[in-house]
């Protein structure tokens, strides 16, 4: 039963994710905002509006194909031919993406770095009337089998006529119309009382027992002081833990 508990939570495997990261307490927490909420844009306006105000330049549908040190200064070039210079990088990409990036610079925590698999996972978001369900409100819905990991719903949002239900499997393992049918099948509903979808594709770093002491690994082995190293494989997986690590990097960039 915990197992399938923990693995609806973290939405992969948990039977060998450290208890570490997994079941620890968080460094501070601010009492004066509440523990749930919502963006009425969703998180991506959150994230807008943190470029406009900042300034930032963003280029989008650009991959880095690599990242060098030349004379001091990182040398960082793109798919489409550029070449940016800048005297410090930060990477917040998956591990197996930053052990790429950082081979010809940081090869050792690069190697420790390929020894984190990713784990794909799919989700299916559908809106329906509140009419069409006879469930009423919860957070969500753990199944004991395997068919898949998790249903999270909207419910904390309420609309006055809708709800949204996100169901989360493992990648590649089953087509949209079968997504489709798990949902009508454990909502009670018919195809016809979706009223949109939306589906989505994700990557999450699957650490294991080996990788408890990671953060110290990583602190051992780092020998360029100006190579920030962020992401969801640090302190843990939620925004909470990524936003403490970033913070903890931005403090060593700024001292």
């Amino acid at each position: 039963m915990f197992s399938k508990l923990f693995r609806a939570v973290i939405s992969q495997n948990a039977d060998e994710y450290p208890a570490e990261i997994f079941l620890k307490r968080r460094k501070e927490r601010r009492k004066e905002y509440p523990r749930k909420f919502s963006f009425k844009g969703g998180l991506l306006s959150f994230l807008r509006n943190i470029v406009e105000k900042g300034g930032l330049q963003v280029h989008t549908g650009t991959e880095v194909m690599e990242v060098a040190k030349e004379d001091g200064k990182y040398r960082i070039s793109t798919s489409d031919g550029k070449v940016l210079e800048s005297q410090a990088v930060a990477l917040a990409t998956p591990a197996h993406i930053t052990a790429g990036l950082i081979r010809s610079l940081e090869p050792a925590i690069a190697d420790y770095f390929r020894t984190i698999p990713p784990f794909h996972s799919e989700t299916l978001d559908i809106i329906v009337k509140k009419d069409a369900l006879t469930l009423p409100k919860l957070a969500g819905i753990i199944p004991v089998s395997d068919e898949f990991l998790s249903i999270v719903t909207r419910d904390v949002a309420e609309h006055p006529e809708l709800r949204s239900f996100t169901l989360h499997v493992e990648g590649q393992r089953t087509t949209e119309e079968e997504k489709r049918a798990i949902l009508c099948r454990v909502l009670s509903l018919r195809p016809e009382d979706i009223l949109e979808s939306f589906s989505t594709t994700h990557s999450l770093p699957s650490l294991r027992l080996p990788h408890t002491p990671l953060l110290r690994k990583v602190e051992e082995l780092r020998t360029q002081e100006d190579l920030f190293l962020l992401g969801n494989y640090y302190y843990g997986l939620s925004l909470e833990d990524c936003v403490h690590r970033s913070s903890d990097e931005a403090k060593r960039f700024g001292a």
